[in-house]
């Protein structure tokens, strides 16, 4: 959410159980809070949802949510093992997939296959986009392949691939190109990584500089 808001998004929401509310709040005033029930009576006024950053499992409240949600959604982290056991959930819907290689290796039955053969094998629909982040970056668009191959060493920490959710939130939510929203985000990210790294050195595992930047 803060990424999401550092790079030009105008409105954070965070769809939380009730008693999570008070807390967050505390810690950041600058980002709307709200409980799932309320999201689910005014889904309307969403225009990207992001599922999956600190998500193991669903309640049947968050399975209705993203359910019911019509729009843009990004999808990372913990849905991909949700989505091993609901292949349903997201149909008909326009989504972004942003697994790490960990994450895009657990989510096939085909264990054995090499790096792009999982990128190949992974389950499309179409409109939706693949963005398989590692040192080389590899984006699957319909028939389209992008490849980022330049990398950050300081984004190769646990918590920059939530950052990039903030920012591929914010890049849908202003553009009507799926594609050009994705590639925008991943060069915005890319090099405020670069930048991380220039600064701050290539261990820098420091989320809120990378933000800042």
């Amino acid at each position: 959410a803060k990424s999401f808001l550092a790079s030009g998004g105008g409105l954070a929401t965070i769809a939380v159980r009730d008693e999570y509310i008070p807390l967050l709040a505390a810690k950041h005033p600058e980002v709307m809070l709200i409980s799932h029930s309320k999201a689910l009576q005014q889904i309307d006024r969403f225009s990207v949802l992001v599922a999956g950053p600190g998500v193991e499992m669903l309640s049947a409240e968050e399975e209705l949510l993203i359910k019911t949600f019509d729009k843009k959604i990004v999808a990372d982290a913990g849905m991909f093992d949700i989505l091993r056991h609901k292949e349903t959930l997201f149909d008909g819907k326009t989504v972004v997939y942003t697994p790490h290689p960990g994450e895009l290796k657990r989510f096939s039955d085909k264990k054995d296959l090499c790096w792009r053969a999982l990128i190949e094998d992974f389950p499309l629909d179409k409109d939706c986009v693949l963005v398989a982040k590692n040192s080389a970056t590899f984006v699957r668009y319909n028939d389209k392949r992008y490849i980022l191959p330049y990398g950050a060493k300081a984004l190769a920490f646990g918590g920059t691939g939530d950052a990039l959710c903030g920012v591929m939130a914010m890049a849908l939510s202003q553009s009507h190109s799926v594609e050009h929203a994705v590639i925008s985000a991943l060069l915005i990210h890319r090099k405020a990584g670069l930048m991380l790294e220039e600064i701050f050195g290539s261990s820098a595992h420091q989320i809120e500089k990378l933000i800042d930047l």
